[in-house]
């Protein structure tokens, strides 16, 4: 859930609103898209973000409007005719208004989500993780609801940060603090680093099912935690990348031209998924087995693993939108 080089979050240098002007590098990236130009834009429509769930997927247009497409049910509840921001996880999703009020959706069962969300407005970024979400206020100081392991973020002020099913995990002047139950999913293998790395400099942190990863100041990456199958999570390719993408068991990153590199280690599953070489990217993400994202120049796509290839991940024809 990321923009990366081109656009984190907005055209060079990764700002958003919100963010610090002395934080460049640290844009939130895993916590979806602010769109602050022109929602009413008599350009012709293109993407500018694009998220995944499970066996759904979502894409704010220039004109501000929310589209969503997959399986019919689930993507009719996230549509909404005017967003700045949205996230996805697998089983639910949030978003903000132009007011910074959040709106939740749970069409997949995972009801935590949706319940005691904060009905005030002025939030930034807001971030779903299936059972909790959290929102970052104008302060970025972390607000979350839904299960408990999620109600214990930082009470300082966050550069940035990421959820995942089991809790979350943000950067603090430098620093990684992660809060839930992830300590034994990271040990789950005798070789694994079962703790984030400490020594500060770290801009951003990304979360997956059972390791994390973080991306410190000069753009190398630092993996912790397990596979799932309880082997360690392999180490990531040289730096320098510019954003970091995490999702259950993958990461990924960019570099600053554009391209995409990723690793993991699941024999079997993944042998039938990768990310494409061929295009030069603005922004992408992962989703529970597949990816999707936007090319420099505004077009969206999407790509399942193999094995669930069966038309549910084809972004709409803007032509007919």
């Amino acid at each position: 859930m990321l923009i990366g080089a081109f656009a984190c979050h907005e055209p060079t240098g990764g700002m958003k609103e919100g963010d610090r002007a002395d934080d460049t590098a640290s844009a939130h990236s895993t916590v979806g898209f602010s769109h602050t130009g022109d929602l009413h834009s008599a350009d012709p429509l293109s993407w500018v973000w694009l998220d995944n769930g499970y066996r759904y997927s979502c894409g704010l247009l220039t004109n501000g409007r929310q589209e969503c497409w997959g399986r019919e049910e689930w993507a009719r509840t996230a549509e909404a005719p005017s967003r700045v921001q949205f996230d996805l996880s697998g089983w639910s999703g949030c978003g903000l208004d132009a007011a910074g009020r959040i709106e939740c959706w749970c069409p997949g069962g995972a009801h935590q989500a949706c319940k005691d969300v904060p009905q005030d407005g002025g939030y930034v970024q807001v971030r779903c993780g299936d059972y909790g979400a959290c929102a970052e206020d104008g302060e970025h100081r972390l607000h979350c609801w839904g299960y408990e392991a999620f109600l214990a973020p930082p009470d300082e002020p966050v550069d940035d940060w990421d959820l995942e099913i089991n809790g979350g995990c943000a950067v603090v002047a430098g620093e990684i603090e992660c809060w839930g139950d992830f300590e034994e999913l990271w040990a789950m293998s005798p070789d694994a680093d079962p703790l984030p790395p400490s020594g500060g400099g770290f801009v951003q942190v990304t979360v997956g099912r059972s390791h994390g990863c973080a991306l410190d100041k000069v753009g190398e990456v630092h993996c912790w935690g397990s596979t799932g199958l309880r082997e360690r999570f392999p180490d990531p390719p040289p730096g320098p990348f510019v954003r970091l993408e995490t999702y259950n068991q993958i990461s990924c990153g960019m570099r600053e031209d554009g391209h995409v590199e990723c690793w993991y280690h699941l024999p079997g599953i993944l042998d039938l998924w990768s990310w494409p070489q061929d295009e030069v990217w603005a922004q992408f993400s992962l989703g529970e087995w597949d990816g999707c994202g936007v090319t420099v120049d505004g077009r969206g796509l999407c790509f399942p693993a193999e094995f669930e290839s069966d038309g549910e991940q084809q972004v709409p024809d803007l032509d007919e939108l």
